[in-house]
């Protein structure tokens, strides 16, 4: 039932977002969904989480190929291990868990700020799956990972919010819950993830652009004793390291990131406005606008 003196809307945030649709608490790492098509917000955010991951799961393993090809080319030693600029797969795992988790957030402020949405949408507190419920002790079971200690109390705030259930009566309670301590959380969750991108990025871009250059110092001393096949071997050598420097720089993931903060602004201005025909018109454009934006670069980065 709509709240007094706020103007009568379309249902389309629940089609934009897919808040209404299990489809959506599949996305945000709910348990049991029933297929359902439609484009939503959640399908953005899976697009985020996939990219990430792919940039972090591949992170050092084309520098470490790289290293390995110099070192068998010209016979010197190289420490292959200096390579190795990736998280491990245990931290990989638990920061795409944490993006699971903003999905589900974003999910439910969604449905309590809908007031076409059914309140059964809204009581997620047993639909949770096991590894996102169970993050902050996988998080804090990870060892050698200087950020991890960071992600467990933002981590507990949302999974404290987002399971709770709320009736049809506590839209307004939820809300105000849920800005006063999961939205925070949600920022720091945010605020992690991109410095700890922007570390990765740094320590592959630095790598690269080692190897690039020792690549470049070897062939230029060297030019004069090399038959044209070693050259052109090296040559290769030369432009692969250049690739990988480049792609050691790719701006995507910090691109993704970005634009789910984006999308998380504008939810916010909504959820605080008087919810009327234009504050909806603007959610639902920055909601078309994000998905719109996130899809290929996801796509070109899980390549």
């Amino acid at each position: 039932m709509a709240e007094p003196n706020r103007p009568p809307r379309q249902p389309m945030i629940r089609w934009l977002l897919g808040v209404a649709v299990p489809a959506a608490l599949a996305l945000a790492g709910c348990a049991n969904p029933s297929p359902q098509e439609g484009p939503n917000v959640t399908r953005g955010i899976a697009a985020v989480t996939r990219g990430v991951q792919a940039y972090l799961t591949s992170s050092g393993t084309s520098e470490r190929a790289l290293a390995l090809q110099s070192a068998a080319m010209d016979g010197r030693p190289i420490d292959v291990a200096s390579f190795d600029t990736s998280l491990s797969r245990g931290s990989v795992r638990a920061r795409i868990n944490a993006l699971v988790l903003l999905n589900a957030y974003v999910t439910k402020l969604a449905a309590l700020a809908d007031d076409d949405e059914p309140t059964e949408v809204l009581e997620t507190a047993k639909t949770l799956e096991p590894q996102i419920a169970g993050l902050p002790q996988a998080l804090s079971a990870l060892t050698g990972d200087p950020t991890a200690a960071s992600y467990v109390a933002p981590v507990g705030a949302l999974l404290a919010w987002v399971g709770l259930p709320y009736t049809e009566a506590q839209r307004g309670q939820g809300i105000t819950e849920a800005l006063s301590t999961a939205t925070p959380a949600a920022l720091t969750l945010l605020d992690l993830l991109t410095a700890d991108v922007k570390t990765v990025q740094s320590h592959r871009e630095a790598e690269t652009a080692a190897l690039l250059e020792r690549e470049r110092r070897t062939y230029n001393a060297n030019l004069r004793q090399l038959s044209i096949a070693d050259r052109q071997a090296m040559a290769a050598a030369m432009q692969a390291a250049s690739q990988a420097h480049a792609a050691a720089g790719n701006p995507a993931p910090m691109q993704l990131i970005d634009r789910l903060r984006g999308v998380h602004e504008a939810l916010l201005t909504f959820v605080r406005s008087p919810r009327g025909r234009d504050d909806q018109a603007a959610l639902e454009q920055a909601l078309e606008n994000f998905e719109i934006g996130v899809e290929p670069v996801g796509a070109g980065l899980s390549r």
